[in-house]
This record gives C-alpha cells, sequence and structure tokens, in this order.
C-alpha cells in the first residue's frame, strides 16, 4: 500500500480550507471549526480507504492477486491481477457498497453521541460518503459504476470489446444529460454549481471519448492486434486422414488444423508441416505429431481489447497447465462467421507484435 504525499495534502486543505471557511462566519471560536474539519478530513479520508480496501478484498477472495493500492490526491487505486467479467462485477461494486455500508455506521455512531464539533464533522463526513458511494456508481468510465456496467454488458455479450462501447457511450451521453439537468435545476447559475457540471462532464469526457476513439481504430482493420491480422491461415483436415493426403495438400509451410466432426482437436506447427512435406519427418499418422489446441475458439473478427484477454487476461488464465508452462505452443483456432476453423493465432505471435509497438516498430492500432 502506498500512502503518496498528496493524499496528505488533500487531508491538509481540507481542514485548513474548510476550518477558516467555518471559523469566519462568526458562529463558532476556530478551535471548534478546525475540530469539525479535522473530524471531516480523517473520516473521509478513511473511507476512501475502505472503499479500495474492499477492492483490495473482493478480488482476494475471487482469487485475483493484489498488486498494489495507491491513495493520491485523486483518491485511491486498487491494482488487481485479471479476472473473469464476473469477478470485475464484485469487484467494482464492493467500494462504493462499502461506502455506504460505512456512512451507516457513521450515521449510527452519531446519534449516540451527544452535540459536539466532533458530531457535526461526522454528520458532514456521513453526507460526503454517501455522495462518493453515488457518484462512484455513475455508469462511466473512469468511475467503479463504469466498470460495473462493462462487466455486466461483457458477461451478456461474450465480449470485452461490447462492454466497453456500451460504457463509453453511456459515459458521453451523460454529458447532455448533466447539462441539461443543471439548467433546469438552476446549478448553473451559481459559480459552485457551474464549476461542478463542467468539471464532471470534463470527467466523463476524458475517459470516455478516447476509448471510442480505440475502439474505432481498433474496428478499422488496420490494427496488428486484430484476430484478422493475427491469424495465420491453415490446411484444416479430419484427424484420420491419411499423411501422405496431407503433404500433397500442403502448399508451402502452413500449420495443419485436425479436426473430429469439423471440431478442431489439435495443430500441426507449420515448422513440422514444411518438415513433412518435404519428405524429412516420417510419420505414420498426423496425431504423432499433432499439439493440443487452447480450448477457446477465436472469431475472425475479434478485436485487441479482446484479444487482450487471451494474451494476458483472465482467459489466459483459464488455459490448461501444459499450455501455460511451455510444453506447448499457445495456439488457439480461429473460426470463421459459420463457426469453421480457418488458421490458428499464436501466443508467440501476439507478444513479437506487442513488443515491435513498443519498440515503435509497426503502429498501435
Amino acid at each position: 500500500m502506498y500512502l503518496k504525499t498528496s493524499w496528505f495534502i488533500l487531508m491538509g486543505l481540507v481542514i485548513v480550507g474548510y476550518g477558516l471557511y467555518l471559523g469566519r462566519t462568526g458562529w463558532m471560536l476556530y478551535s471548534e471549526a478546525f475540530t469539525i474539519s479535522t473530524t471531516i478530513a480523517v473520516l473521509i479520508a478513511l473511507g476512501v480507504l475502505v472503499h479500495e480496501l474492499a477492492h483490495a478484498m473482493t478480488g482476494r477472495v475471487r482469487k485475483l492477486r493484489v498488486e498494489y493500492i495507491s491513495m493520491t490526491l485523486w483518491g485511491g487505486v486498487t491494482k488487481l491481477s485479471p479476472g473473469s467479467p464476473f469477478s470485475s462485477f464484485l469487484v467494482s461494486i464492493a467500494g462504493p457498497m462499502v461506502n455506504a455500508l460505512y456512512a451507516l455506521l457513521l450515521y449510527g455512531v452519531g446519534s449516540w453521541m451527544e452535540p459536539s464539533p466532533v458530531r457535526a464533522g461526522l454528520r458532514i463526513a456521513v453526507e460526503a460518503n454517501i455522495l462518493i458511494s453515488i457518484f462512484n456508481m455513475i455508469p462511466s468510465y473512469p468511475l467503479d459504476g463504469g466498470h460495473t456496467l462493462e462487466s455486466l454488458v461483457t458477461m451478456a455479450s461474450k465480449r470485452r470489446s461490447t462492454g466497453a462501447k456500451v460504457t463509453a457511450w453511456t459515459g458521453m451521453i451523460l454529458i447532455p444529460v448533466l447539462v441539461l439537468a443543471a439548467i433546469f435545476t438552476g446549478a448553473w447559475r451559481t459559480s459552485a454549481g457551474l464549476f461542478l457540471v463542467v468539471l464532471v462532464c470534463f470527467y466523463l469526457f476524458s475517459a470516455s471519448q478516447p476509448m471510442l476513439k480505440a475502439l474505432k481504430n481498433q474496428e478499422s482493420g488496420r490494427d496488428p492486434l486484430s484476430a484478422r491480422n493475427l491469424a495465420r491461415p491453415a490446411l484444416v483436415v479430419d484427424e484420420g486422414t491419411p499423411v501422405a493426403q496431407v503433404v500433397s495438400a500442403l502448399d508451402g509451410a502452413a500449420p495443419v488444423i485436425l479436426t473430429r466432426a469439423t471440431q478442431p482437436v489439435g495443430w500441426v506447427p507449420a515448422e513440422t508441416a514444411e518438415l513433412l512435406r518435404e519428405g524429412n519427418l516420417p510419420a505414420t499418422s498426423l496425431k504423432q505429431l499433432a499439439s493440443p489446441l487452447a480450448p477457446q475458439k477465436i472469431s475472425q473478427d475479434t478485436l485487441r481489447i479482446d484479444m487482450m484477454e487471451y494474451f494476458n487476461g483472465y482467459l489466459y488464465q483459464q488455459l490448461p497447465s501444459q499450455l501455460k508452462q511451455g510444453y506447448y505452443p499457445i495456439a488457439w483456432p480461429i473460426i470463421d462467421a459459420q463457426g469453421r476453423p480457418t488458421g490458428v493465432i499464436l501466443h508467440r505471435d501476439m507478444a513479437l507484435r506487442l513488443s515491435a509497438e513498443q519498440a515503435g516498430r509497426i503502429p498501435q492500432g
């Protein structure tokens, strides 16, 4: 867990700023004013902390690895290892729910206290935590509500790209909705209300618009990490096909997919198939040479954002241990619109293209 200096700076600003504001009203002594502001700052900071701990603990329950928790000026960030859409849903919703429960706890404690500056600060902290919970459940990036919506749509559609697109468009649609709400309620008439509306709209736009732009680039067909551009065309044959017949059908170095009742059950790498074609590898059956395929099938129109789940996300974690441990090269069968296998996608090809992107040798999608 990292407690950044800016986190303490924010607490200090709340204590000093709100304390001076209350003291200058003349309604109370400065000592009482700073007691209230200190109570608010500490309890809100603890609210942000329990929010992030809720994400982390839910992730641990779902068998995810907690990389770190970082507390900064802008709140908290919890980094977890990739999980399933359902795990992501539970992790995302846990934070706002805990804030609501935390606010209820503070309210209960305040109900038993005598009137005092601490109780006054506690009541304001209750309202602040309720607002934090509600704000975080706005269904847009980068908020918890956005990740919750993305997870739900991903579970329904089986594609993270669909979840990302729905969530990003929801954020863009919310912007004019908030503007209209500010106009009809008159919130725009005050400088504080106008600033808050502009800030929230900019916050939503700055997260949603880049996602929509990235998805549009990925859908253009030029992305090197799309399934269509990663696929290696393969010769598709029944697993019982004679080796001589396969050799005669090979045209250059190409992988071979073995099927059983049209379903892919194994593959022969291009290098091995080339040795067969050149007569340098005697074999009585293709099964002797076949390596296992990854159990998931990849559609040929799969985008980068979905491909990354196969590369190092939750779909990768579901691979059999013999593949993840490197006993065999990792290869997924790629299928067309009719569900027929047409080629393979290799994990090493994805790794090489990502490395080339990072080195600047090929443009990103």
